[in-house]
């Protein structure tokens, strides 16, 4: 076995045997809680709701690493530094799909949970407005299965921070790919495209190599409101008095 196919498979392993360790949910049973929308998430009265993932959420993570702010400095961008989007496995538990998560080098496919569990500072969701249809949900499973295993787009990455960057409104017009198939991905290359294999978003007006997590967090060059909700602060229990 090639040495760098072993070491996805060995990845892989670690990464189920976490998820078992730490459990899982069903999206009926509901995987964490949200604080309040809006004005009210500051309100210490203002109940947190129970998260119920659905197909096409986006999940935001940041962290306080000095390496992370400094490159993503560089690339003109900043928290939150990472992104994800919640697919259905085939047997209908909520899973991430991800490219880099914990700073390894692939693209994976997690149970939602214990992702959200072990992830070491804040985490947002964007929750998709209008439900993803059982069919699009399938056809989303079917792409995040076959970018399982990819590499991360470190060049592509690294580019960011270059005059060659494909990120901003001129670049974009010159850098910028609509391609939704790749051998490789970046975090919020992967979620945009992923979003546009199943239609609910066009690479032509917004290409996935040129969006970072921040601008899909802040609506910023796009608006995202009318199809996904503000992003809302995940954690792993109420939170005081909101119990």
């Amino acid at each position: 076995m090639p040495r760098r196919s072993l070491l996805v498979a060995i990845l892989s392993i670690a990464l189920i045997w976490l998820s078992n360790a730490a459990g899982r949910c069903r999206a009926a049973d509901g995987c964490g809680w949200l604080d309040a929308p809006g004005d009210c998430s500051h309100d210490p009265l203002s109940p947190c709701e129970v998260y119920h993932p659905q197909p096409g959420d986006m999940v935001f993570f940041s962290h306080d690493h000095l390496r992370s702010r400094l490159v993503y400095a560089l690339a003109h961008t900043g928290k939150p530094y990472h992104v994800g989007l919640v697919v259905n496995l085939p047997d209908g538990r909520p899973a991430i799909l991800e490219a880099g998560p914990y700073d390894y080098v692939h693209v994976y496919l997690m149970d939602l949970l214990p992702r959200l569990r072990t992830h070491e500072g804040g985490i947002w969701v964007r929750r998709l407005r209008v439900p993803l249809s059982p069919c699009e949900s399938a056809h989303l499973t079917e792409f995040a299965l076959a970018q399982t295993g990819k590499r991360f787009a470190l060049f592509r990455v690294i580019l960011q921070a270059t005059p060659f960057r494909a990120h901003g409104s001129l670049h974009s017009c010159v850098f910028g790919s609509s391609r939704i198939d790749r051998h490789s991905w970046f975090c919020s290359e992967l979620v945009i495209a992923a979003l546009a294999f199943v239609g609910r978003i066009n690479p032509h007006r917004i290409k996935p190599n040129a969006i970072f997590p921040r601008d899909l967090f802040r609506d910023d060059p796009f608006n995202l409101k009318p199809c996904w909700e503000a992003p809302r602060r995940w954690t792993c229990e109420p939170v005081g008095s909101r119990q």
